[in-house]
Formats: C-alpha cells, sequence, structure tokens
C-alpha cells in the first residue's frame, strides 16, 4: 500500500525553491529514499506526498529541508520517524 503524508507550514512558501531532495521519506531495509510524488495546496502552505509501499516493520522517516518561505526566510529543518505499520480500514463507505 502506499503512504500518504502532509506538511503544512506556517505561511506560504516559495515554490520555486523547492527540490526533489527537499521532501522525503527514508528508511527501510536498504535504507534507501522512496519513490514519490508530491503536490502543492493552491495557498502553497501545505506539500502532500504519495510514497510507494513502506515495508511493515520497518522504520522510516519523513523530512523536509531547505526551503524558504515566499520572504526568502529558510524554514525550520523537520525530521520524524515512524515504524510502518498496516491496520485494516473496516470501515464500510456511507452517503
Amino acid at each position: 500500500m502506499n503512504s500518504a503524508f502532509s506538511l503544512q507550514f506556517s505561511k506560504p512558501m516559495d515554490i520555486g525553491s523547492f527540490r526533489s531532495s527537499n521532501v522525503y521519506v527514508s528508511g527501510g531495509v536498504a535504507n534507501s529514499i522512496l519513490a514519490s510524488t508530491i503536490s502543492w495546496s493552491a495557498d502553497q502552505t501545505t506539500i502532500s506526498s504519495c510514497q510507494q509501499r513502506a515495508d511493515v516493520g520497518d522504520n522510516y522517516s519523513l523530512c523536509s529541508a531547505s526551503m524558504t518561505d515566499l520572504d526568502g526566510n529558510p524554514q525550520q529543518n523537520f525530521c520524524a520517524t515512524f515504524t510502518a505499520a498496516f491496520t485494516a480500514n473496516t470501515n464500510p463507505p456511507r452517503l
């Protein structure tokens, strides 16, 4: 299963300062960076990231670094660790 994450900043970020190496998930047995798809919210405050399948039981880090806001201020670099797990979603859809 793919993993989806959202990172919300306190103010609009400069999309021009974004590189693929700025937001990533790394780890697993190979301690590699997972392939991902990145998108931005219209107001440039939220980055959404969808990664390829993370292996259950492996440790990973979600990181964001080296971007600037629209005024040129650098972000505070961020990294959070987690262990991939699988929990079945048994909630049926509702109208």
